[in-house]
């Protein structure tokens, strides 16, 4: 039976330094720090793009939720859905469709 390899977790490392109790951790190294231009129109293509689909306001937040699970950073992410949450609390839930009465065939 072959066993499966359980992933590798990422340890926080002891600081090396005189500063005692501070702890250095291992960061993602591939995390761009600044977009360039390319890379921001980019995304302000795919904003347009979603745009186009016609969605509403909750489906650009859920969106914005998904995406937030994708980050590496998971502080960002929980931040980050701790804004969308907030967003999506204050957003109208008792909306009231009315419809037209029916009209009556009158013979």
């Amino acid at each position: 039976m072959s066993q499966l390899k359980q992933p590798q977790q990422r340890e926080q490392q002891p600081s090396q330094d005189n500063d005692g109790d501070k702890e250095k951790y291992i960061k993602p190294t591939n995390i761009e720090i600044q977009l360039s231009k390319e890379k921001r129109q980019m995304c302000r293509d795919i904003v347009k793009e979603i745009n186009n689909f016609g969605v509403s306001q909750r489906q650009k937040l859920f969106i914005c939720e998904l995406l937030a699970l994708e980050l590496e950073d998971r502080e960002i992410g929980v931040a980050f859905n701790d804004a969308v949450k907030l967003a999506r609390s204050k957003l109208k839930d008792d909306i009231i469709v009315e419809t037209a009465p029916k009209k009556k065939l009158i013979i």
